[in-house]
């Protein structure tokens, strides 16, 4: 079987779960190729998949930073359909020239990706990186995301196009359909992400330590939420761990103290295999992982889809949540001594861990792949 991935890696947290699953099904035999942006291709040095990079007059990036103020409709429907129409022709072709069974596209890619799908007749797969997504949701997206009333109009439309719908979430977590389409399956989350060093302090003998998880994709206000937790922290004298690509500047201003730590990237599992708490703006990928480690969490949403995110590990009694509305020292410092203290919330992620530890997501997805190619094959 071969596999074409249409990624970029500009758009959040997306993309790894899509990289998780190309992995997977290259390493089931499959040929597979990625089309996405450098940083995407240099994760995938060396793993033997093949790589196609986009041409520079197609980068995403040029389409999105001409719209970089504009209102939600204008961004959702105009860039993403402008970047679709644009890259038609090179899209189209390179599924010609990959001879591709079957196309699978990330959340940000749904627009071109149907469109590429639509004019050579190949079957597509969305894979949801994150909480249900779709038509007729058990929770109405408008209460988990400001941005839901233009996103809908603009995308959901092409997830209904798609032949296989995977979400990459833990159905227990989520809100689920009561009636979910049946080219729609929860696989468990994918927890992917590029290579790198722990730092070699983590297993320096001392306090239990916490992680401090800030957006890749930067967001205003976060430095608020950082010093909060790290001033909460320090207080119930744990080693902290400060992640994400606005680390540094977010911290600039708090000094150094012999138990803080900053790093622009860490990978979170070897912190998380030593953690006592887990405090982030609640991006859908840590959340789930913190989860399979069984660590209880602090969550503010800081904005995009976070708001549904916190509002299902909270339900799951994994997660305090302070909302962005409520956010103040004084309760992010709360809600860190409660996810410490309160056995409810300690008892439930020890079982969500144990439940979570016993699935296997790459497997399901690629088995559901699978199963749809040869369908149409057949």
């Amino acid at each position: 079987m071969r596999v074409l991935a249409i990624t970029i890696s500009s758009s959040g947290g997306d993309w790894p779960p899509t990289l998780d699953m190309a992995l997977a099904l290259h390493e089931r035999g499959h040929e597979v190729h990625v089309l996405g942006d450098r940083p995407i291709l240099d994760a995938l040095a060396g793993t033997g998949v093949k790589r196609i990079e986009w041409p520079e007059e197609l980068a995403f990036q040029r389409f999105s930073q001409a719209a970089k103020n504009a209102a939600p409709d204008e961004l959702f429907s105009g860039v993403f359909r402008a970047w679709a129409a644009a890259s038609k022709g090179f899209g189209v072709d390179t599924v010609a020239r990959t001879g591709a069974d079957v196309l699978l596209s990330q959340l940000f890619c749904l627009v071109p990706v149907s469109t590429y799908a639509e004019e050579t007749g190949v079957p597509w797969v969305f894979l949801n990186p994150a909480y249900y997504i779709g038509p007729d949701p058990a929770r109405p997206m408008s209460q988990d995301w400001e941005m839901a009333a233009a996103f809908e109009r603009a995308w959901l439309q092409p997830i209904m196009q798609a032949d296989l719908v995977l979400h990459a979430t833990d159905p227990t977590f989520d809100v689920v359909p009561t009636d979910l389409p049946p080219n729609h399956h929860y696989i468990g989350p994918l927890l992917w992400s590029p290579e790198g060093d722990a730092p070699t302090y983590l297993t320096d003998r001392g306090r239990p330590w916490s992680l401090v998880s800030l957006s890749n994709a930067p967001m205003p206000g976060e430095a608020d939420l950082a010093t909060a937790a790290v001033q909460a922290l320090i207080e119930h004298d744990l080693r902290i761990l400060v992640t994400g690509a606005g680390a540094e500047e977010a911290m600039a201003d708090f000094g150094p103290h012999p138990l803080v730590h900053v790093e622009p990237f860490a990978p979170h599992d070897p912190v998380l295999d030593r953690a006592a708490v887990f405090v982030s703006h609640g991006g859908h990928g840590g959340v789930m992982r913190a989860m399979r480690h069984g660590v209880p969490m602090v969550i503010v949403p800081w904005g995009r889809d976070q708001p549904g995110v916190a509002f299902r590990a909270e339900r799951l009694q994994v997660a305090e949540v302070v909302s962005r509305a409520k956010f103040s020292k004084i309760r992010v410092a709360q809600a860190i001594h409660n996810a410490l203290t309160d056995p409810v919330i300690q008892v439930a992620c020890r079982r969500t861990a144990d439940r979570l530890r016993g699935t296997d997501p790459r497997a399901e997805g690629v088995r559901h792949i699978e199963a749809l190619v040869a369908a149409r094959q057949s």
